[in-house]
């Protein structure tokens, strides 16, 4: 039982990592087309 609570709790950090890293990610690639849209380095088309 202690092995199966360790285990979950294992997998629940390890998620719980990935989703912040997703987020952290999302948020940086948001400032850089903020910035660069700033400086009209992308067209109206986004690419």
């Amino acid at each position: 039982m202690c092995t199966l609570v360790r285990h979950l709790e294992a997998m629940a950090i390890d998620d719980v990592l990935d989703l912040f890293a997703l987020l952290m990610s999302t948020k940086l690639i948001n400032l850089v087309f903020g910035v660069f849209g700033v400086f009209g380095v992308f067209d109206d088309d986004g690419v």
